[in-house]
């Protein structure tokens, strides 16, 4: 009986110990992703922003410029200029969106 507990506390442990071993290697892999991502600072003003046309269901007249990342995968950010009293259609996105209101109101 002694033997089989000794036993049962050993493989116990060596789990522990592979759970851990595991969760440490993904919390660093995902370390490594973000330390890898530069920061960006632009201003509408920047000579390097390329703005183009909205997407089809946004209001006339609006601009959008990517900053960084790919606007067909998630993680995108982009500005986008839209004139003053127009009303933003609800829709929806593939991943969080941040939101900075540079003037006017929402």
């Amino acid at each position: 009986m002694m033997k089989n507990l000794t036993k049962i506390s050993k493989l116990k442990t060596l789990l522990f110990i592979t759970v851990l071993t595991i969760s440490f290697t993904v919390s660093s892999q995902q370390s490594l992703d973000f330390v890898a991502e530069k920061s960006v600072v632009k201003t509408i003003y920047d000579k390097d922003i390329q703005w183009g046309p909205c997407p089809s269901f946004m209001p006339e007249g609006c601009n959008i410029a990517v900053l960084h990342g790919d606007p067909s995968k998630p993680n995108v950010d982009v500005l986008f200029k839209v004139k003053a009293n127009s009303t933003i259609p609800n829709h929806w996105h593939n991943s969080p969106e941040r939101m900075i209101l540079l003037s006017g109101e929402l």
